[in-house]
């Protein structure tokens, strides 16, 4: 899960194109299931949900994707101040 704020001025259609280009990078790798793009309009964050079949694939993607332009003009439109990354197990899902 990550969560962050963008840059001043980003709009959602921004966002929603880069995260296009980001989907078909991710749909490419190993042991990735899902990913959700979620905003709160209240305080104005963003959260990127992205289910993979275990913590490894999570972090193979990762180091993958510092190589990718869509990753760079992503992280361009970000607060890189508001980022928060963690790694949560799923437990069980109904």
């Amino acid at each position: 899960i990550i969560e962050f704020k963008t840059k001043e001025n980003v709009s959602e259609e921004e966002i929603k194109k880069i995260s296009d280009k980001i989907q078909k990078f991710l749909e490419k790798q190993m042991g990735y299931e899902h990913r959700l793009i979620l905003k709160n309009t209240e305080n104005k964050k963003w959260q990127e949900q992205t289910q993979w079949r275990n913590i490894d694939y999570a972090k193979k993607a990762r180091e993958n994707a510092k190589k990718e332009i869509e990753y760079k003009e992503y992280s361009d439109l970000i607060n890189s101040k508001t980022i928060r990354t963690n790694y949560p197990e799923l437990i069980k899902m109904y």
